[in-house]
């Protein structure tokens, strides 16, 4: 019983004969260790007497052994005998070797992938502008690094053959199946800016060098030089690489030349219709308000003094408006006067030599056009 191993093995069984000088062929299928004393399986056609119907399977299994008669010799028993007979001519099983492969379909499990990544600066250099105007400095930065990828090992494929592998970001490239792949890759990165005159900028070049470990499915797919059909299968491995990924450029802020100060941050504004506030701060003294405060009550009438000299009598009743108007107009400029003198000094003595007494609420009245109206009485007072 032949048991194919993986799934990869594809047989033919190829004709053979005493003349063919190279013996043994590439590929036999061996039926012991695989040692030069090992037998090799072989087969013969099945031989019947002339007018006799062929019953039974049409090819005899015997082996083949390498070591008879310099070119080797097929062993296979006749029909109906008990030894094996030497067959000059028969058939030789041989495992087909691809030619190559083709791998496709790769998915990682990305559930039990392991990945690790270390941030290294590719390179680093200064762009300025040294012109009298405001121009586009630009350079370029060149980095290597070695990118390394295995696809591992799988049982019943052959190591060492070209593979060509298509992976999940659909680009292709060739391998050495069961060899890990390993170059030195140089790239160049463009950087540019606009830089006001007399102005310079560091620019940093990362990147994140990384390292994948994971297992992954695919379809091998395996060609012949026969031009046979291909043999196609899924498989599982171990995928382990080493890329450069994440490359990425970083700006120092822009700076002057001359002294290495940082040049002020500009921003592009949108002109705009605005309505521009005043705010005034203002401070609050304590001042003499000549604002009128009504008095809702008519004043007592019989003369009474308070305690500062002030009289609240209106005195006598005018026989007319007009008499009224002219006492009452008389009166409050007297007072008015008296009041701006006395607040306009912090402290006074009267004509007596005595300190003058606080000024309190110094009475007015005014009346209202119209002969017949009443009279509005306020009384200007210092707060």
């Amino acid at each position: 019983i032949l048991i194919n191993m993986g799934g990869g093995g594809k047989l033919k069984w190829q004709h053979w004969n005493r003349y063919h000088a190279a013996g043994i062929f590439g590929g036999a299928v061996s039926v012991g260790t695989g040692k030069h004393s090992d037998y090799y399986i072989a087969r013969v056609k099945s031989r019947h007497g002339e007018g006799q119907h062929q019953h039974g399977p049409s090819y005899i299994v015997g082996n083949f052994d390498p070591t008879i008669r310099l070119v080797g010799r097929i062993h296979a028993p006749l029909p109906g005998a008990k030894t094996s007979t030497e067959h000059e001519s028969g058939e030789i099983l041989v495992e087909i070797e691809p030619a190559n492969y083709e791998l496709r379909n790769i998915k990682l499990n990305k559930l039990r992938s392991i990945i690790k990544k270390n941030t290294t600066v590719l390179g680093s250099t200064i762009l300025s502008n040294t012109d009298d105007k405001t121009s586009q400095a630009e350079t370029v930065i060149t980095y290597d690094y070695t990118k390394e990828i295995y696809y591992g090992k799988h049982e019943g494929v052959v190591q060492s053959l070209p593979t060509r592998v298509y992976d999940t970001a659909g680009q292709s490239f060739n391998i050495t199946w069961g060899i890990k792949s390993s170059e030195r890759r140089f790239e160049t990165k463009a950087v540019n800016t606009m830089l006001d005159p007399g102005t310079a900028i560091n620019v940093t070049l990362y990147g994140n060098y990384t390292e994948l470990e994971a297992p992954y499915t695919a379809i091998l797919k395996a060609y012949y030089d026969d031009n046979s059909d291909p043999v196609s299968r899924t498989f599982g491995a171990i995928l382990v690489s080493r890329d450069m990924e994440d490359v990425k450029i970083e700006f120092s802020p822009v700076y002057w030349i001359q002294n290495g100060t940082l040049v002020p941050t500009t921003t592009t504004t949108t002109t705009t219709t605005t309505t521009t506030t005043t705010t005034t701060t203002s401070t609050t003294e304590r001042t003499t308000s000549l604002r009128p405060t009504p008095i809702n009550s008519t004043p007592t009438e019989g003369g009474v003094i308070d305690d500062d000299g002030m009289s609240n009598e209106i005195g006598h009743v005018p026989a007319s408006s007009r008499e009224l108007d002219a006492s009452l107009i008389s009166r409050s400029n007297e007072k008015l006067e008296g009041s701006f003198d006395v607040s306009s000094r912090s402290s006074a003595t009267g004509s007596d030599g005595n300190p003058a007494g606080s000024v309190r609420p110094l009475a007015s009245i005014s009346l209202l056009l119209g002969a017949l109206v009443p009279a509005t009485v306020y009384i200007y007072h210092r707060i």
